[in-house]
């Protein structure tokens, strides 16, 4: 919360802040907006790095086979992040099932 208050000028920000609607809505956006630059709109980069950091994503990114990104997701070494890349993505899926898009 602190970094992106200051990458977004934010003057007043404590951590409370982060239980406001506006505050949180307007930080998580940035920084998903990050993630997506980050890691040129690769969903599954940007869901690792958010659930487990940009630096530890980069690292892992480094020391594996990227070419299928398969073997990454199963490979990853934290198992809570890759349970929630599968997550997200089953979650995704079944939007677009629904809705069509």
């Amino acid at each position: 919360g602190d970094w992106i208050a200051q990458k977004l000028g934010y003057q007043e920000f404590n951590e409370d802040s982060l239980f406001t609607a506006e505050v949180n809505i307007r930080f998580g956006a940035w920084y998903l907006n990050y993630l997506d630059e980050k890691f040129n709109q690769n969903h599954y980069l940007i869901i690792s790095g958010y659930n487990a950091g940009p630096g530890v994503t980069e690292r892992w990114m480094q020391s594996m086979d990227m070419s299928d990104i398969d073997y990454f997701i199963e490979n990853i070494p934290y198992p809570e992040t890759s349970e929630h890349i599968k997550r997200v993505n089953r979650t995704w899926n079944l939007y677009r099932l629904i809705y069509g898009k």
